[in-house]
């Protein structure tokens, strides 16, 4: 009865709506089951549905009268969140090649050495063991000996074709997220160890050589769903469906799911230059450091960083292109895509030994924690916090 009133009411609506184009919108829902929304007269078309977000994507020409609904939580357009070509900048990837020869300090690449995860590790004997993290990025080279016995799950969200190239559709074409990958839970292959190398990894590919909105938003639909203790992004948007992303990221917040993006290579800039998700609020948002600790000038400024991380010339896994290859190969890469795996690291460390701490608390003790330098107080727009320090964190969390 419920169901026919709801349906009755809405085809009521409908017939009172005046013509208009139809045009493409996200529906943020509340009250109401997604599958009794579907049949109501004036959803058009059905494009994609974030079941775990309450979040709709239909076609309509009768949005006036979807708004006046008391289910309906809020209404964006979708214009902008089409399928980009490789000629958009928008929605892309923060990496950057890098022409310097890999740096190894002692057995570790130089970032990992730099955050201080051996010290933790062997004075805390924190791995980031049975910590789920997330990586929504290009997906991953699943052979790669660096990374595969850490992958637990992979999915792919951009609808990529198989073929003789593509073994699977979650395999990473560009190498970007195997590399962002690696850094986060490396486990020593040619002493590619990652921040936190025990931790059990998710793949969720959303990009491509850029990235799709709605592959963006089913990554996250599915971080909601399993309820992932930490989600690294390493990518960024000019503009994004803001409603539907901050209603996400608010579940992922209740959910104690720690995030983790970059904050951009649109380097120092002036004014507002970090881009979401990074902008987001409740998302620890990652700029790039040097080996001097210094911030890259490459890395975005902005009020919103929260902190730095190695970010430049960082050693991890890359995959060689081609089905027959062992994909051995190690590369170096710079970008703040480099530098945000290491603080998705530092977290799932933290979320090992400390699992009920609220995430908000996390946050608070990896920006106080962060080392801090007369630039980094007078630049606070460069620097955010200062740069990431675990052991350093961990004095703190054991009140050392």
């Amino acid at each position: 009865m419920k169901t026919s009133l709801i349906t009755l009411f809405l085809v009521s609506l409908f017939s009172l709506s005046s013509y208009a184009s139809s045009k493409t919108y996200y529906i943020g829902l509340s009250g109401i089951d997604l599958e009794d929304f579907k049949k109501s007269s004036f959803v058009e078309e059905v494009i994609k549905e974030f079941p775990f977000s309450r979040v709709i994507k239909i076609k309509t020409s009768f949005i006036k009268d979807i708004k006046k609904l008391r289910t309906v939580d809020y209404v964006e357009e979708a214009e902008s969140a089409v399928v980009l070509d490789e000629r958009s900048k928008f929605n892309s990837l923060d990496e950057i090649e890098s022409d310097a020869e890999p740096v190894i300090y002692g057995d570790y690449p130089w970032g990992v050495e730099r955050a201080k995860a051996p010290k933790v590790w062997a004075n805390y004997n924190v791995y980031g063991e049975g910590v789920r993290v997330l990586v929504l990025d290009t997906g991953i080279q699943k052979t790669h000996p660096a990374i595969s016995d850490r992958i637990i799950e992979a999915r792919d969200f951009t609808d990529t074709k198989p073929n003789k190239y593509v073994p699977f559709a979650y395999h990473d074409i560009p190498g970007h997220g195997t590399h962002v990958a690696t850094t986060i839970a490396g486990n020593g292959f040619n002493k590619l160890f990652g921040v936190a190398p025990n931790a059990s990894l998710y793949i969720g590919k959303v990009c491509v050589y850029l990235c799709r909105i709605d592959a963006i938003l089913g990554g996250l639909d599915w971080a909601i769903k399993e309820k992932f203790d930490v989600v690294n992004m390493s990518f960024s948007a000019p503009k994004l469906p803001i409603n539907t992303i901050e209603r996400m990221f608010k579940i992922l917040e209740e959910n104690n799911t720690l995030v983790v993006a970059s904050a951009g290579n649109e380097g120092r800039t002036m004014g507002h230059s970090i881009a979401y998700p990074a902008a987001i609020k409740t998302v620890l948002a990652v700029g790039a450091s040097d080996e001097d600790n210094k911030h890259s000038s490459f890395s975005s400024q902005g009020v919103e960083v929260s902190l730095l991380a190695p970010g430049k010339d960082i050693l991890s896994a890359s995959p060689v292109k081609g089905p027959e290859r062992t994909d051995l190969l190690i590369k170096a890469l710079s970008g703040t895509s480099m530098a945000a795996p290491h603080v998705s690291g530092a977290g799932a460390l933290i979320k090992e030994k400390f699992p009920e701490m609220k995430v908000s608390e996390i946050r608070k003790v990896l920006k106080q924690s962060a080392v801090k330098s007369v630039e980094s107080q007078t630049f606070p727009s460069f620097y955010g916090s200062g740069v990431l320090n675990l052991e350093r964190a961990f004095h703190m969390l054991y009140n050392e």
